[in-house]
């Protein structure tokens, strides 16, 4: 019997050691998963606010995309409607040759009138010359018909 006694003072002392140091392991094992749960309580308010981050982030980023967008629309009716300096040459060479074959058209122009006021002053000047003749020879012939009358 006191063998047994002994055996069963060592195993239960063996079982108290046991359920001290499960008791402590549990302590431990409580303390990391309070320490686990405030670390994740932890990620969770910060995947939260980035979370917010990334929403005003994408706010900006579709209105910066809007932006960019108009910015684009905006250059490109720029880019039709710009004038260059090539089409401004091009415009004032073609301004410059049509004004001088104007001028070459009127010069012609005024040379024909020319040519035909030079004309018309020459038949007008025989026709004078005609007409002096005629007054000449009737005043010649009426003065002949008053010597004989």
């Amino acid at each position: 019997v006191e063998g047994g006694l002994i055996q069963l003072t060592d195993v239960m002392s063996l079982w108290g050691r046991q359920r001290k140091a499960e008791g402590q392991q549990r302590r431990a094992m409580s303390s990391t998963i309070l320490e686990l749960q405030t670390a994740s309580e932890k990620t969770f308010e910060r995947l939260l606010t980035w979370r917010g981050l990334l929403k005003e982030s994408s706010h900006a980023i579709d209105a910066l995309g809007q932006s960019l967008a108009d910015t684009q629309s905006v250059v490109r009716e720029l880019k039709e409607t710009q004038v260059r300096q090539e089409d401004v040459d091009e415009a004032v060479s073609a301004s410059a040759r049509q004004l001088h074959e104007l001028h070459e058209q009127t010069e012609r122009h005024v040379a024909g009138i020319g040519q035909r006021v030079d004309a018309h002053v020459v038949e007008t000047e025989r026709l004078i010359v005609q007409t002096r003749k005629q007054i000449e020879e009737r005043i010649d012939d009426h003065g002949a018909q008053l010597v004989r009358v």
